[in-house]
């Protein structure tokens, strides 16, 4: 492992980081499910990637579960709800299985997890610590969750950065727009209420 991973008196890794260190390596994306505010993460980590030369195609949480992937290929599982019991746990489950399963780098993307739930945090990193992946990597994606994480596993495989979301610029919007207006189940709403905020 290389310094950045190593010394945990140094500033945490970011996903930039890790998408550096396996620029050389096929990525698999998985999609661990959500609303279109996970369509943002998405497409952010998405953009972060290609700015950053990698190559990678998508796949769903049901579909990695399925699959086998190549010892090769570094596996990206986006972040966001992470590790909290009121979510369906997609993400998790493939993360379990491929602690399990996979042999190559193995990647969470920024996420948050319950600070105030410690037993399902560790319930739910149980295998990464045995995990025969080349290495397992987990981005808080805010301050109250890294330091739940590395309270649970060993600095190294703990990283923060923001929410992939914030990748993301008015440009890239438009197409965004249109994907989600293609969903015809319900309407995206966002309400600010910070002082940028145009009010009701």
């Amino acid at each position: 492992m290389t310094e950045v991973y190593e010394a945990s008196s140094m500033k945490p890794f970011q996903l930039k980081d890790v998408f550096d260190r396996y620029q050389g390596r096929p990525f698999v994306f998985v999609v661990p499910g959500g609303n279109y505010g996970d369509h943002l993460i998405w497409r952010g980590a998405e953009k972060l990637a290609r700015s950053h030369g990698l190559v990678f195609r998508s796949c769903s949480s049901h579909e990695a579960l399925r699959s086998q992937f190549a010892p090769e290929e570094a596996v990206y599982i986006h972040g966001g709800g992470g590790f909290v019991p009121w979510w369906s746990g997609g993400g998790i489950k493939v993360l379990q299985h491929l602690c399990e399963s996979h042999p190559g780098p193995l990647i969470y993307g920024p996420c948050t997890v319950d600070p105030t739930n410690m037993n399902f945090l560790r319930e739910c990193l149980a295998p990464v610590p045995k995990s025969s992946a080349e290495e397992v990597l987990i981005l808080a994606r805010e301050r109250p969750s890294f330091e739940a994480l590395q309270e649970v596993l060993d600095t190294k495989h703990v990283g923060l950065d923001h929410d992939t979301a914030l990748y993301l610029e008015s440009s890239d919007f438009p197409h965004i727009v249109q994907l989600m207006k293609s969903r015809s189940d319900y309407d995206f709403i966002a309400s600010r209420v910070d002082a940028e905020g145009v009010g009701d």
